[in-house]
């Protein structure tokens, strides 16, 4: 039967930020696409966003919309797309995923990823990684290359080493304005300052990108 298909091949929320990949055409015919990424919904103002900020966070969306575009065009897929522009989100301090994680209430980071597959309805996910540069991509290892859908803490981080993902040392997840941000609320809960280690790490628990692959009959959030 002719006609038309939207089709939604990949929405990532990274917290409150999206990837997502869109396509419309005849069913008997590769549909043209489009990217769109939203960069976070958290409490900032325009008053408050400086405008060389405002300007830095336009060009690494920008940077990552490219990113997932080149993949497309090259006939790759929603999930290869979404995985490379939230690999660049995650790559920034200016966004809350890898880098530029906020840190946890004792200081440390522990990051958060999940991919899922609309295609067959597969899924994997990483809970509380500290040292794994891309969470989103090892996340996408546990989907395609284990018969589980979750792991977890130091078991996730035994897999990444054995499934050769790129670790970072603590120092790189440690960003001056994250640890402010964990200095103020601790004051704003009555409880004192911590002493930020010399290469001033730690982090909170934050879910990195989730990805999810949709097929063009499903739906999802």
């Amino acid at each position: 039967m002719g006609g038309w298909l939207w089709r939604v091949d990949g929405l990532i929320p990274l917290q409150r930020v999206y990837v997502c990949v869109l396509g419309r055409g005849p069913l008997d015919a590769m549909p043209p696409f489009a990217i769109a990424i939203h960069g976070g919904a958290g409490t900032l103002t325009r008053d408050s966003l400086p405008p060389e900020r405002e300007r830095a966070y336009r060009l690494k969306l920008t940077e990552a919309v490219h990113a997932g575009h080149a993949v497309l065009a090259r006939g790759g897929r929603g999930v290869d797309a979404v995985e490379e522009a939230v690999r660049v989100l995650e790559d920034s301090e200016l966004f809350n995923a890898g880098k530029g994680s906020v840190y946890t209430h004792d200081g440390r980071h522990e990051m958060d990823a999940a991919v899922m597959d609309g295609t067959d309805r597969g899924a994997g996910a990483v809970i509380g990684v500290q040292l794994v540069k891309n969470p989103i991509s090892l996340a996408r290892r546990v989907l395609e290359r284990t018969p589980h859908t979750t792991l977890c803490g130091a078991g996730a981080e035994e897999y990444a080493r054995e499934a050769g993902v790129e670790f970072a040392p603590a120092e790189y997840f440690a960003t001056e304005r994250r640890w402010a941000a964990l200095q103020k609320a601790r004051a704003q809960q009555g409880e004192p300052p911590l002493e930020p280690p010399s290469w001033l790490g730690g982090g909170r628990r934050v879910p990195s990108p989730v990805s999810l692959e949709l097929s063009p009959a499903q739906d999802g959030d």
